[in-house]
């Protein structure tokens, strides 16, 4: 017993500091876009990359990006015919992350993070019968644009390399978890 217990705790060791790359790939919960009722739609899927650039203050700075995507679709048959309305949304920014010295130890790395980014949602629409013709009459009122999230987040590493993360913040959904994988 006192072997894995020695076992699990070395292997645990990644700490982020200046040249560490990490990779998240996560899926997102709490997601605030309008689509229409009884709609179905697929999780928010996210991927982010940072590099431990410098060291600033007390902690370290990491550069990078994120990608996260969702997409949606709606369709109603009755008596006038059928259609059905498709929606996409994509998020990708640019993100500069802290990492506090006092909250990085070897297992454990918590940190915040500022994210300019860009979302950009699109729409189709299809009908048949008397809604063949009818797309006009039916637009999105998402529209897409620049904007600026505060992000906090942390990860557990289980050995040097692999561990996992969440994130709490908005780009298109509000909570993030997944896997991390630090290079």
């Amino acid at each position: 017993l006192p072997f894995v217990i020695a076992s699990v705790t070395t292997a645990s060791s990644q700490s982020y500091k200046v040249g560490v790359n990490v990779i998240n790939a996560g899926i997102g919960f709490g997601y605030s876009i309008g689509y229409v009722a009884n709609s179905t739609a697929t999780p928010v899927l996210s991927a982010s990359f940072e590099h431990g650039f410098r060291d600033v203050g007390p902690g370290t700075l990491g550069l990078g990006g994120i990608i996260s995507h969702q997409s949606a679709t709606y369709k109603d048959e009755n008596i006038l015919g059928t259609y059905r309305q498709h929606w996409d949304a994509t998020y990708i920014g640019f993100r500069a992350t802290w990492h506090p010295d006092i909250l990085v130890t070897g297992t454990y790395d918590v940190y915040g993070a500022l994210q300019l980014g860009y979302v950009n949602y699109g729409y189709s629409f299809s009908g048949t019968g008397l809604y063949e013709n009818a797309a006009a009459n039916y637009k999105s009122s998402l529209s897409s644009g620049a904007g600026l999230g505060l992000i906090v987040g942390g990860r557990y590493y289980f050995s040097d390399k692999i561990g996992a993360f969440a994130e709490l913040g908005y780009d298109l959904s509000y909570l993030k978890l997944g896997a991390s994988f630090a290079f």
